[in-house]
């Protein structure tokens, strides 16, 4: 097993667990039971659909991609492309027999060939309400998967990796005269470059890929952690970041119009990115973790606490979840790779505002220390600064 996604994939209101393998087999499980068999001894998962798609995938997003109120499959594979597939039903014919027949499929509908390897997909839309996909690449670049300009047109031309994703095991003869939706599938033409003032960011512009590269982080051809919506209260009212971490210790976070606000380096190597409201201020907070256990918790303006799990992890998940029946809590997840499974539940932060020394005096040891300066002549402006990292120190 490569990927799992949990989602309304049938499209019928109801959860169903999605489950791809590395030799390409798509399962479709219901895992719901129905009011009365919590006390039954047989509470297995039941199969309901499969189909033979395309080998060696990695990643999956279940949901409504292009904002049509139905929800799509979007998959990631090892060879560096992105399809995306939604559950239809399929007529085939077979000229020889005479034979027509209706089938559900996972048919194909958008692809894009990218130029390093995927670890994260999200689905976003912009300020225009206009829907695309983000991809994480290396070395904090992402791609932003372009839907509007996809040309999409019904073809009886058939390809071969999009014969065996719509129809899997059946026979090619019977899709000879089958008519379906294909994207385009051209490559993506020549790139150019365009750097901002700032010269914080970069943009490269493919048929329908635009890579965004992000200079703050250390060039080393690293895995990248991707995650979006990010809600969090800052001076300037509510905003939604985007954040970004590396195999290398970098961490990155920018706004809605992908300019960089904070950055910073760890010397831990983080594979894991996820966001929870754990100080339930209604805003989130940052989790970033890296492969020896090490956890970050950041409030999207540049303040950290960090845990130490103290043990080696191979998965590392976080969110809302049940420990009793009814009341869902904030949970950490740590797996090892000895195969233990650690949960943290009820998890919360206490909302401290970062304050400075000065901040904390009283008005009488603060109009001590004045007179003091005075008669030193030092200029009490020059005590205490900020610097662009939100540091306290003293010149």
């Amino acid at each position: 097993i490569t990927c799992l996604a949990i989602g309304d994939i049938l499209n019928n209101g109801k959860n169903y667990l999605v489950c791809m393998n590395a030799a390409g087999l798509c399962r479709i499980f219901d895992c719901s039971y129905q009011q009365g068999d919590e006390n039954k001894e047989d509470k297995s998962i039941k199969p309901l659909f499969t189909q033979r798609m395309l080998t060696n995938s990695k990643v999956l997003l279940l949901r409504d991609i292009d904002g049509d109120g139905k929800q799509e499959l979007a998959v990631a594979y090892v060879d560096r492309i992105v399809r995306v597939y939604r559950y239809t039903q399929v007529t085939l014919s077979n000229e020889n027999e005479g034979v027509q027949s209706t089938s559900s499929q996972l048919t194909l509908i958008h692809k894009w060939t990218l130029k390093g390897q995927i670890e994260t997909l999200v689905s976003n839309r912009s300020i225009d309400q206009k829907h695309f996909l983000i991809a994480s690449q290396p070395d904090c670049t992402y791609a932003y998967l372009m839907l509007e300009r996809k040309s999409t047109s019904i073809s009886s031309d058939v390809s071969s990796d999009l014969i065996d994703d719509v129809v899997g095991s059946i026979g090619k003869s019977s899709l000879q005269d089958t008519k379906y939706f294909e994207s385009n599938e051209s490559e993506s033409s020549a790139h150019s470059f365009k750097i901002t003032n700032d010269n914080q960011r970069s943009s490269r512009i493919d048929n329908d890929v635009e890579y965004r590269s992000l200079s703050e982080c250390r060039a080393s051809n690293a895995m990248t952690q991707f995650l979006s919506g990010i809600r969090i209260n800052s001076d300037d009212g509510v905003k939604e970041l985007k954040a970004l971490c590396t195999l290398n210790g970098d961490i990155l976070l920018c706004d809605g119009y992908d300019k960089p606000i904070w950055s910073g380096q760890v010397t831990h190597q983080l594979f894991a990115l996820n966001k929870l409201d754990l100080m339930d201020d209604g805003f989130d907070c940052i989790v970033i973790t890296a492969w020896d256990g090490v956890t970050y918790f950041n409030d999207g303006k540049g303040d950290m606490v960090r845990f130490n799990y103290g043990d080696d992890i191979i998965a590392f998940v976080c969110g809302n979840y049940a420990v009793n029946p009814g009341q869902n809590v904030h949970c950490l997840i740590y797996v090892t790779f000895n195969g233990y499974i650690d949960l943290y539940y009820d998890v919360k932060l206490p909302i401290r505002k970062l304050q400075s020394l000065h901040d904390k005096l009283s008005d009488e040891v603060a109009a001590a220390i004045e007179k003091i300066l005075q008669k030193k002549g030092i200029d009490k402006s020059r005590l205490w600064n900020w610097d662009s990292q939100r540091k306290l120190f003293l010149t």
